[in-house]
């Protein structure tokens, strides 16, 4: 286990290591399908799916997730999961910003100044 964990291309996965979403999936379909990663549109490569992030911390250390105050998990961007209005307005965490034709956080998922 201690192997696995110091590897950065491997994560301990329950009873055994396993090769992290970069290393295990070279193209957005086979990294979609896998419930353990999400595709990176902006830099083209398979992550770690954000629901793995326990914390709030873990949750925004990467670019792909923000962290979802009511309820207090760890979520993939809106932009990075849908790409289409119709799509985008039927998660209630997301709205649909027209005039850069991109799915966003909406207004309540975005934490204020000094809260």
């Amino acid at each position: 286990k201690a192997e696995c964990a110091t590897n950065v291309m491997c994560q301990w996965q329950g009873s055994y290591c396993q090769q992290t979403c970069p290393y295990r999936h070279g193209n957005s379909s086979f990294c979609n399908r896998d419930t353990q990663c999400v595709w990176s549109t902006a830099n083209n490569v398979c992550r770690n799916s954000c629901d793995k992030s326990e914390t709030k911390e873990q949750c925004e250390v990467s670019a792909l997730c923000y962290w979802d105050n009511a309820s207090t998990t760890c979520q993939t961007k809106c932009q990075l999961k849908y790409s289409d209005l119709v799509t985008c307005t039927a998660d209630h965490r997301c709205m649909w910003d027209p005039l850069n034709t991109v799915c966003m956080e909406a207004c309540d998922q975005v934490l204020s100044v000094g809260s």
